[in-house]
């Protein structure tokens, strides 16, 4: 057996003495490993992520839960699921408000949009009895609810087919929807293979004999491809939909596996704008295509993600990969591209109390933000990219562009402070409002044991 086949069969918890050398296996239980907690995006290959180190460092994985808008159902579909205008796609929403029922439960699939590659779907559970009202509201100690999870709901392939794989899919919860005896639940599926446009269908577990309501996957939303030649000597390949993109690219499996997926991507707007990845996108998850080379480092995979905003083709006019920009319009139509220092990636140590901060004033040197204080306000004024952040000393309180963001939370103290050396620090949640990318890095010693997060380092990716 090669060292790559016995290296993943580590990695991956595959210890079974008489184990045979199945690509199949090994490549379906990678993206189950990869895909086995969507809500904390946590994308690996080399590194034992532990789950007491999340649990410490959670707030550097709180991407999807700032950026989503909290937006009800009447306020626009898209909206709960996007920032900005979505009126681009409100005519592709369809509406079934189709209901199963048990008489404890009614299952209800509200809405829906989908693309050949992707899904967004809200369903509410509304409980008929004492007893299942109970168990609907019921809660841990932290106020989490008991009741949903990813074992709650059935979602898939109709048919079952074998040949239609979830590039990583995550469910939550509209709270602001929430009623005594009603939940509202949003699905989002960044990538798929479907190519034949197969249904699917969604389920109560918590019902009696649970029945489907079938989920039409007939599109009429175009996706379209981009082939990039690569300084690796192999292709990439970029699906594109006015939801997402979908970035099938070889990479060396050395060093993280989403820094390498995403490392020398950009993208030019049709204005002229450089944009990063992590400006443009909401990380969903990463595949495992296929195996490169017997003996090679090389892996290929396919990282998927939604956009901030809904987008249309026309808002681009280039896609920059390994210092190389292709014309939109003609991919072979090639110029040199060397990225502005700003929208480099760059490590930072983050400042520990109780858990992970940002030292602002650091950070905004890096990233070419300005930054100056307000007096009145008592309060650090941030101009960047566009925005305008208002960040005041000993809130929670954020302001962007004059909404008002707030980062309470019971359990951890996200309040702005001063630090013992003078710093204003901030949290880490500031990052994706500001539509940055941050890894952990350096959480482990050479022999696999958790560093103090005193000496772990982020790469900060603009």
């Amino acid at each position: 057996m090669n060292k790559r086949l016995n290296s993943l069969k580590s990695e991956i918890g595959i210890n079974i003495p008489d184990f045979k050398d199945d690509t199949k296996l090994i490549v379906g239980k990678v993206n189950n490993t990869l895909n086995a907690d969507p809500q904390e995006r946590t994308i690996y290959m080399r590194q034992k992520i532990m789950r007491t180190a999340l649990a410490a460092a959670l707030v550097i994985f709180l991407g999807a839960s700032t950026v989503f808008a909290s937006i009800g159902i009447s306020s626009g579909f898209l909206n709960t699921f996007f920032e900005g205008d979505t009126s681009y796609l409100d005519g592709f929403v369809q509406t079934p408000r189709q209901s199963v029922t048990d008489g404890r439960y009614v299952l209800t699939l509200e809405q829906t949009l989908t693309t050949t590659r992707q899904a967004l779907v809200i369903f509410s559970v509304e409980a008929l009895t004492s007893e299942t009202i109970a168990a609907l509201n019921s809660t841990d100690d932290r106020g989490v609810s008991n009741f949903i999870g990813m074992d709650t709901i059935d979602f898939g392939p109709v048919y079952g087919q074998s040949n239609i794989q979830f590039g990583g899919w995550s469910q939550r919860e509209i709270a602001e929807r929430r009623t005594e005896t009603k939940r509202y639940f949003a699905i989002t599926v960044a990538s798929m293979a479907n190519e034949y446009e197969a249904d699917f269908f969604i389920r109560l577990n918590e019902m009696t004999d649970a029945e489907k309501i079938v989920i039409s996957m007939t599109t009429n939303i175009e996706t379209h491809e981009f082939v990039l030649n690569c300084s690796s000597g192999y292709d990439a390949v970029l699906r594109f939909t006015p939801l997402g993109i979908m970035l099938e690219r070889t990479i060396n499996t050395n060093g993280d596996i989403f820094f390498n997926c995403i490392d020398g991507l950009f993208f030019r707007r049709s204005n002229g704008e450089v944009n990063t990845f992590s400006q443009l996108t909401i990380i969903s998850g990463a595949t495992l295509v296929e195996w490169i080379e017997e003996e090679s480092e090389y892996l290929r995979y396919e990282l998927s993600s939604m956009f901030r905003e809904v987008m249309s083709i026309s808002n681009f006019a280039g896609i920059i990969l390994d210092g190389v920009e292709h014309d939109i319009n003609d991919t072979s139509v090639t110029t040199p591209f060397t990225p502005d220092s700003t929208i480099r990636p760059f490590e930072m140590r983050p400042y520990y109390r109780e858990h992970l901060w940002v030292p602002l004033r650091e950070l905004c040197d890096r990233i070419g933000a300005e930054i100056r204080w307000d007096n009145e306000l008592n309060a650090a004024i941030v101009e960047y990219r566009n925005s305008t952040f208002v960040i005041a000393r000993d809130s929670t309180i954020i302001e962007r562009n004059g909404e008002i963001i707030d980062f309470y939370n019971e359990h951890n103290d996200d309040a702005t402070f001063i630090s013992e050396d003078g710093r204003l620090v901030v949290s880490s949640r500031l990052l994706d409002l500001m539509g940055i990318g941050v890894i952990a890095g350096n959480q482990f010693d050479e022999n696999w044991n958790m560093r103090p997060l005193t000496e772990w380092m982020w790469t900060i990716i603009p």
